[in-house]
């Protein structure tokens, strides 16, 4: 009789410990990559020569890593190529933006707008929707000319 309560005491032990191994391995699955994940942080870049004129911009953003990279790239292409297209008044619009304002530029994720946001009073700050960077083509003027305007405005 004592053999079998033995055995029984050994096997319940035994099925403790494999418990505790296997609530250890569920939570190092559930580490995040052994806490590699990548965090947001602040970024900062600075675009210089803009429009090959020597106007500079700095770009922010509290981003990851892999969310800022490309980033200052595709806003400096946007900004050059919508400059370049634009025709005497366009071009006047971003040169007045950039000779009366030490620009900057904040990409952040957010639902308050869907693409671009000039806020009251801080019309040489540009606030850009991350997931509008690859339509900012599209909207970049309007963008510049609500800051040239002094107009609070968002799309």
């Amino acid at each position: 009789m004592k053999r079998n309560k033995q055995k029984k005491v050994t096997a319940v032990t035994l099925t403790a410990i494999i418990a505790v191994i296997a609530i250890g391995f569920l939570l190092l699955a559930c580490d995040n990559n052994g806490g590699t994940e990548e965090q947001p942080k602040d970024q900062s870049a600075v675009l210089e020569n803009l429009f090959s004129e020597g106007y500079t911009a700095t770009v922010t953003g509290h981003l990851t890593d892999t969310e800022w990279t490309g980033v200052p790239d595709k806003i400096e292409t946007a900004l050059n190529a919508a400059f370049a297209a634009g025709n005497g008044p366009v071009k006047s619009r971003y040169r007045d933006v950039w000779y009366f304002h030490d620009v900057v530029i904040i990409v952040e994720k957010t639902v308050e707008y869907g693409k671009y946001k000039v806020a009251d009073g801080e019309y040489g700050t540009l606030y850009l929707n991350l997931d509008a960077l690859d339509e900012l083509q599209d909207f970049i003027t309007t963008a510049v000319t609500a800051m040239r305007d002094e107009e609070p405005k968002m799309e």
